[in-house]
């Protein structure tokens, strides 16, 4: 039997969003507010890089924590994950 393999690409930076909080009225000639990193609730850190033998999944589709540990328990798939350094976005 061939086992399935699926490589995923692991992003700490879609763990969090920038989003822009009022800071009152501020200083006139400045910004009326700054930014502040919020978790989100359910993040799709997960990035398929790479897939033999299966066409369940296709590259750059992106799986939250529970779809991977899903997989990851499943004895027919084999899942390599790396982690990256340094994020593109």
């Amino acid at each position: 039997m061939n086992e399935k393999k699926i490589t995923f690409n692991f992003d700490g930076a879609r763990l969090v969003a920038e989003k822009k909080v009022p800071v009152g009225k501020g200083n006139p000639k400045g910004r009326p507010y700054t930014w502040k990193k919020v978790p989100i609730k359910n993040p799709k850190a997960f990035e398929v890089t790479n897939i033999v033998n299966s066409v369940d999944y296709v590259p750059g589709q992106k799986l939250t924590k529970k779809e991977v540990e899903a997989l990851c328990l499943n004895k027919k798939w084999l899942v390599e994950i790396v982690k990256i350094v340094d994020s593109r976005y």
